[in-house]
């Protein structure tokens, strides 16, 4: 098998490098502020879905369904399928839970700390 280097790592695999990075990169990923520097990229649409989570209370979920409905009103429109296939695992390492009849969370502990 092949060996690969670093420099030929794909952009899945890359870190942010800035702890407030608001900006979006060059491969149009967008990391999200006041996340750790040691967390992975966001894509475009599960950054949304992230800021989305925030906008909840920390102690109430969202359904596959209502994370849906909310991103139809903002003309964001993905099927249930690419939800969990895609997005949702992208969310696991900033803290996502997910549990039954009360939908997905990031809880209290894991949201990112506001600056005043």
């Amino acid at each position: 098998m092949p060996q690969r280097n670093s420099e030929s790592r794909s952009t899945t695999e890359t870190k942010v490098e800035s702890d407030l990075a608001a900006e979006p990169t060059a491969e149009g990923r967008e990391q999200s502020p006041g996340v750790a520097a040691d967390l992975p990229m966001l894509s475009q649409r599960a950054a949304t879905v992230y800021e989305l989570l925030l906008s909840v209370p920390a102690h109430r979920g969202l359904t596959g369904k209502q994370i849906i409905e909310a991103l139809r009103e903002r003309d964001i429109y993905i099927e249930q399928s690419t939800l969990t296939t895609h997005i949702l695992p992208q969310l696991k390492p900033y803290g996502l839970e997910g549990k039954r009849r009360v939908g997905y969370r990031i809880p209290q502990s894991r949201r990112p700390q506001r600056m005043n």
